[in-house]
């Protein structure tokens, strides 16, 4: 800024950069938006959800993915917040002290994309719980015919027991029941929310590195080689 007023590169800022990062912002917020009162309406049309899918969430683990999608949305976002910061840190400022700005950035924005799968956590638990009613008496009833047949007093085994189908029978539906019990009421992909978190934090790492002496770097560069 010059003593008169701006210069050309903070007109520059006023006038196109800062209308454009808001638009853009803006928009992608508005996307979100969508996204969440679609997920939303979907939640509460009484979808017919498998509790035994392979999945172990009813079929819908596919939603768990979308937000790998908007990881490059994810660092622009750092890119902000850390410009803001290396603007102080150029100023003058340290880093050191500042500790929760790349925590709170990350977590943020995880909570953005990570949060509209979650709307189907309810139908998920209704699920789960009517999946638990049904295949475990299903189970249960499965066992006590298994037994009672295997199990009776006077029982002989013979050489074709390995040929009979109930071993395998019954174990494929312990298996099935098995997802069941084990069904998640949360949708969530790991590798996916991770990303979110590196990509906020990425822009971050050369802030950190400037305080951080340029000779300690490289003595730790030569223990970690030598």
């Amino acid at each position: 800024m010059l003593a008169g007023g701006f210069s050309m590169a903070g007109w520059w800022h006023l006038a196109i950069s800062l209308p454009l990062l808001l638009g853009l912002v803006l928009a992608w917020l508005w996307r979100l938006g969508v996204w969440f009162r679609f997920l939303w309406r979907m939640a509460h049309m009484g979808l017919y959800l498998v509790s035994a899918h392979p999945d172990q969430t009813g079929g819908l683990q596919f939603l768990a993915y979308s937000p790998r999608i908007l990881s490059t949305l994810a660092l622009p976002i750092g890119i902000v917040v850390a410009g803001t910061l290396a603007n102080k840190v150029i100023a003058g400022a340290s880093p050191i002290g500042h500790e929760a700005t790349p925590i709170v950035t990350a977590v943020v924005t995880l909570l953005l994309f990570a949060t509209p799968p979650l709307v189907f956590t309810r139908a998920l638990l209704v699920a789960w719980r009517i999946g638990v009613y049904r295949y475990g008496d299903l189970a249960a009833r499965a066992g006590e015919v298994f037994e009672a047949r295997w199990f009776a007093e006077g029982q002989k085994l013979d050489s074709d027991l390995l040929e009979r189908p109930d071993f395998s029978a019954t174990t494929d539906l312990y298996a099935i029941t098995a997802n069941v019990y084990a069904m998640r009421t949360a949708i969530y992909d790991i590798p996916g929310l991770l990303s979110i978190v590196v990509a906020t934090a990425l822009p971050f790492v050369p802030i950190w590195l400037s305080a951080i002496p340029f000779s300690t770097i490289v003595n730790h560069l030569v223990d970690a080689l030598f």
